[in-house]
């Protein structure tokens, strides 16, 4: 968000703006991408606006419920815990709901129910990864593996000065996606010899656990990317 702000500004002084409004703003992004002669993006399907909106309230109902249950381990009065049961009992109904909507609009859109189909196919790739790929990266598929793996924030980022050569950590992108898929890449770990093969070499070579469930994770969403692009189900290599 800083580096948009420094590119409106700089730009604004380029084509000499010398106000600072929402709408000078929206030129100016609208003058740069005619320059740049960025690719138009194709509004979203209907169907994946409200998948996407069925996603984000499943999570906010997922981090309620978590809130309540660590409420209930810190009280041992019995009309308080009774009070957190009832909300917890609430917030699983509506989110049985919610799982139910999130199910029926995917059964509802062919393209959605096809691409779920073949992601399942993957391993770690349960229905909660399968729903969180489909509505928060539908550009998979259409990117190539450096911009897959940097859009979901799996990309390993410099942080050199001058002399100093930083430690290369993953940070930015989509974080929700990223939290999701981190559980997809530890489960593939566990069960896809390939990719078990895969992070025990890592470790071998000196990277720790976490490192090597993250550049599984990082491979996993590179193959994703690749079987929805050719339509192929997952082959073990």
């Amino acid at each position: 968000m800083e580096k948009l702000r420094f590119s409106i500004c700089l730009r604004c002084r380029l084509i000499e703006k010398r106000s600072k409004t929402d709408r000078v703003d929206a030129g100016v992004i609208r003058e740069m991408a005619v320059r740049l002669d960025l690719p138009e993006c194709p509004p979203e399907p209907k169907e994946v606006s409200h998948l996407k909106a069925l996603q984000l309230r499943r999570r906010q109902l997922f981090e309620d419920a978590k809130r309540e249950k660590i409420r209930l381990s810190q009280t041992s009065d019995k009309a308080m815990r009774a009070s957190v049961g009832r909300v917890l009992r609430l917030l699983q109904r509506e989110i049985d709901s919610i799982e139910t909507a999130i199910a029926r609009c995917i059964a509802s859109s062919e393209e959605l129910r096809d691409r779920a189909a073949l992601l399942r196919t993957a391993p770690g790739v349960g229905p909660i990864s399968a729903t969180a790929l489909l509505a928060e990266m539908p550009e998979l598929g259409t990117l190539t593996p450096r911009q897959v793996a940097a859009l979901a924030g799996l990309a390993p980022m410099a942080r050199d000065s001058g002399l100093r050569t930083g430690k290369r950590r993953i940070g930015g992108g989509r974080k929700t996606l990223r939290d999701v898929l981190y559980m997809a890449g530890l489960s593939a770990t566990r069960n896809d010899p390939s990719l078990r093969a895969f992070s025990d070499r890592l470790k071998a070579n000196g990277k720790a656990p976490k490192q090597a469930i993250i550049a599984v994770t990082r491979k996993l969403l590179i193959i994703l990317n690749a079987m929805i692009r050719e339509n192929r189900p997952y082959q073990p290599t």
